[in-house]
């Protein structure tokens, strides 16, 4: 494929990572991904803390970390052009479900003197315009780079869970140890035990935060499946084009559904099905467009 952008625009991917917050690497994937795409479409990419560079189209990534109204007007003031990569769920005046007022204080203003927002969800960008806010919809897709896992021949995990552990989460997890499965929990851990996890597991778990925060984690979940471990859980309302890329409970029993899934002969082949199924939806093919359009 030509490069999207034959002028050869530089971009700079500025990661949002406040010293106070030790869990800004839960977007680094998300950042690998985008920032792999784009050196695929032949753009040039740095990636930066905290920092937008001259000469660049920076891409603002996890801006509802910013809590500083002075930071905001100082990004703004620049005058150094940058896009808002929208992370988070937004409905009306709330973040995740709960109240903010970064909302009014950091989300609007930068989205407003943003050349473009890309969001990922389809119900947050609608959200969006109901505040004004016009965003394009980034879908992820296959990003061949994110094949790093060499999954071990012998896996003595049955079901692998990373990231928070809510109330939700709780329960599920342990109503599997208590029937018996290898259950791994971890959930900050650095990549290099987080990936040797993935390689010990049969399942990698995809659950909703809670009943109110159902959205499914594309990153988390593309980025398992690329390395061809089977993923399987719940659903969300922003399944979107993932949903046949990974087994999901689609009724109302998602114990008994993993137990069926556990339960199944072909697991590992179904997992580099699943991840071919995958790997024909490139997510240069959907980040192209944006790409033209924002640096037309």
């Amino acid at each position: 494929m030509k490069p999207a952008n034959p002028r050869g625009v530089r971009w700079n991917l500025t990661v949002i990572d406040p010293p106070s917050f030790p869990f800004t690497h839960f977007l680094f994937d998300t950042v690998r991904m985008l920032a792999f795409t784009l050196e695929e479409l032949g753009q040039q990419v740095s990636v930066t803390q905290n920092r937008l560079e001259e000469g660049c189209l920076n891409v603002l990534i996890g801006v509802h970390l910013l809590d500083d109204a002075e930071e905001v007007e100082a990004i703004i003031d620049s005058g150094k052009p940058f896009i808002v990569l929208q992370t988070e769920m937004v409905h009306g005046r709330t973040i995740n479900r709960q109240a903010s007022d970064r909302i009014d204080r950091v989300i609007l203003p930068l989205c407003r003197a943003a050349r473009a927002v890309w969001d990922s969800s389809p119900e947050n960008i609608a959200a969006l315009a109901t505040l004004g806010i016009p965003a394009e919809l980034l879908v992820f897709g296959y990003q061949p780079r994110l094949k790093e896992i060499v999954l071990k021949a012998e896996r003595d995990i049955d079901f692998f869970w990373y990231g928070s552990v809510t109330e939700h989460r709780r329960k599920i997890l342990t109503e599997l140890d208590r029937l018996g499965y290898k259950v791994a929990v971890s959930f900050d851990a650095p990549p290099i035990f987080r990936n040797d996890l993935i390689a010990r597991s049969e399942i990698v778990l995809t659950l909703r935060h809670s009943d109110e925060m159902t959205h499914v984690p594309h990153a988390r979940i593309l980025y398992t499946v690329a390395n061809e471990c089977l993923v399987a859980g719940e659903g969300g309302d922003n399944i979107g084009p993932l949903e046949d890329v990974f087994l999901w409970d689609r009724g109302h029993d998602v114990i008994d559904f993993l137990r069926c899934t556990r339960a199944r002969p072909d697991l590992r082949e179904l997992g580099a099905a699943l991840r071919d199924r995958l790997a024909k939806r490139p997510m240069r093919d959907f980040v192209a467009p944006l790409v033209e359009a924002v640096a037309a």
